[in-house]
């Protein structure tokens, strides 16, 4: 398993979401009985994932979507290679409060897309899938994350003046009309 924002997820499809900023940690039952991090050297296949000396994983930069983490024992015998596959990457408007037109304006001029409400959380739970489902509240993450704990727009309608937007620090899922401020993340497949 890996510890992501509070909670353990399973390393078999944990992360299909990513973005500059993003850290979790391996877990020691990936490991070898009776070992712990502290008895591997960490490498990674990627420039853009960076595994520190106690199995801690962070995203450097934009991603692509295959990397291998590979954790070789000090003491000699098997290796534990972890391999990522990131479906989606992330970016935000940082701090910028915005009506929904300029957050899909922000998105669609930087190639990327403004998510449906069920690509920032698919559920109440934490799990694999969605942003928030699997990175918890995102104002728990680096600066360099850029990301509020806070109400995002979604490109999912509510009607013809309104749009649902998500909560990234707690998942709840509301109503605001299009003139209505919030933050703005967008996403691109892998």
């Amino acid at each position: 398993t890996v510890s992501v924002n509070g909670t353990d997820l399973p390393t078999t499809t944990f992360p299909s979401q990513g973005f500059t900023g993003a850290y979790y940690q391996l877990n020691n039952d990936n490991f070898a009985p009776g070992k712990t991090a502290a008895d591997y050297e960490f490498s990674s296949s990627a420039s853009w994932v960076d595994v520190d000396a106690t199995g801690k994983v962070t995203f450097k930069n934009v991603g692509s979507n295959w990397e291998r983490i590979t954790a070789t024992p000090k003491s000699g015998g098997p290796s534990y290679v972890y391999e990522i596959r990131v479906k989606s990457w992330w970016v935000n408007a940082g701090d910028a409060f915005m009506i929904y037109s300029l957050a899909e304006n922000f998105c669609s001029s930087n190639g990327y897309t403004l998510p449906r409400a069920d690509h920032l959380n698919h559920s109440r739970s934490r799990g694999i899938g969605s942003l928030y489902s699997e990175c918890g509240d995102m104002g728990h993450y680096t600066t360099d994350a850029g990301f509020q704990s806070n109400m995002y727009w979604s490109s999912s309608p509510a009607n013809s003046s309104e749009q649902y937007v998500v909560s990234l620090a707690t998942s709840d899922q509301s109503v605001f009309e299009k003139l209505g401020f919030a933050y703005a993340t967008c996403y691109k497949n892998l």
